[in-house]
């Protein structure tokens, strides 16, 4: 799991939020409003196939959210269920990190004793 999760604001311009997808090597990043609330994801499809000048305009507004009591394999299933690469975790509705497709190959590639399991603060 990334524990530090690079979120935006509904209100950030599209050109930004593209410079920072771009600047920090990551492919979609979670939409928060004033209160720090999940409220939507922006990512790279997202970007290419809407139209919009904010986050707001063309964010995906049907989330998947697990909680951080998850096990790999609940996530790995929601991921192939749902047709998603990401979900970020909550703790108490505030996002704490985000487990993605990425992080469950990296850790099975690293040789880390994974089993699915494991619950995702392992990864």
């Amino acid at each position: 799991m990334t524990k530090e999760v690079i979120t935006i604001s509904p209100h950030m311009p599209i050109k930004d939020v593209a410079a920072l997808l771009v600047q920090h090597r990551i492919s979609a990043t979670p939409v928060v409003d004033g209160k720090g609330k999940l409220i939507g994801m922006v990512s790279e499809a997202d970007l290419m196939s809407r139209q919009g000048k904010t986050a707001r305009t063309i964010m995906s507004k049907k989330l998947v959210a697990v909680d951080e009591e998850k096990t790999v394999s609940e996530i790995a299933e929601l991921l192939i269920q749902h047709h998603v690469n990401r979900v970020p975790v909550l703790r108490e509705g505030e996002i704490v990190g985000i487990v993605s497709r990425a992080d469950i190959v990296r850790a099975i590639a690293m040789g880390e004793h994974l089993t699915l399991q494991s619950p995702i603060y392992d990864l």
